[in-house]
């Protein structure tokens, strides 16, 4: 580092603060880039998987209330009034169940439209058979709990479709999340070993540095006193060779 000799002692300490802002500034901003990737990892984390596993939970919710409104539907129907009022709550459950599907579909991957789509078409189905049973009820073609509950049987297999569809969907979304997590974990333990290097680095060329203008200007200063210490004393044919700029 003889080309520190050439700088001046002002400029010596300078390029010294300039190192060590240099050094803050890159340790800070490794720990904030990290900080905001991770971050922006949980975020994401948090308002498409978790928020799909909530929505998960209250379409399963919506799916056990139509099939409670349609056995009440089927145990009242000799009663008018409350086969309409079982019915119209029913339809609004299944109405329900498709808007809050269609909100979940938006926050899951293009890969998981097919099993919307089963889940979607086993509803439709399940719809269409209590339709007709409905329809049968209000024209006194059917007028027994067990015989409707009978030819809503085979409609049984939309409904076992659409569960099978919802578990698919759960257990891909866990998936996502437990390799999202693991990520976040990767990342974290990146921007903790990036800080560390970089403040390593820094401390290392601030030493360093620090060291060299160090013994730059100190011991020129130690030349130059034995030098005058020894005119002082007599010896005139001292010979002080300056050094550097400082």
């Amino acid at each position: 580092m003889n080309w520190i000799s050439m700088l001046s002692t002002r400029t010596k300490l300078a390029l010294l603060l300039a190192v060590c802002s240099l050094g803050t500034a890159t340790v800070a901003t490794t720990a904030l880039l990290g900080l905001r990737t991770t971050v922006n990892d949980a975020q994401a984390l948090v308002q498409n998987e978790v928020a799909a596993v909530q929505e998960l939970g209250d379409l399963r919710a919506d799916v056990g209330n139509m099939r409670r409104f349609e056995k009440d539907m089927f145990l009242n129907l000799a009663d008018e009034t409350e086969l309409n009022r079982y019915h119209e709550a029913w339809v609004k459950q299944v109405d329900a169940g498709l808007a809050r599907l269609t909100g979940l579909q938006a926050r899951l991957p293009a890969e998981e439209l097919p099993t919307i789509e089963q889940f979607r078409s086993g509803l439709a189905g399940y719809r269409q058979a209590v339709e007709a049973i409905h329809v049968g009820i209000s024209r006194g073609e059917i007028n027994d709990p067990w015989r409707a509950n009978k030819l809503l049987e085979p409609a049984k297999t939309n409904i076992r479709t659409a569960d099978d569809a919802l578990g698919s969907i759960t257990r891909n979304v866990a998936s996502r999340m437990e390799a999202t997590v693991a990520q976040l974990a990767r990342t974290k333990q990146w921007v903790f070993l990036v800080t560390l290097l970089a403040a390593s680095g820094s401390i290392a060329l601030a030493i360093a540095l620090g060291l060299a203008i160090s013994r730059r200007i100190t011991k020129p200063i130690e030349a130059a006193a034995q030098g005058m210490a020894r005119i002082a004393a007599g010896d005139l044919s001292t010979h002080i060779v300056p050094v550097g700029k400082d």
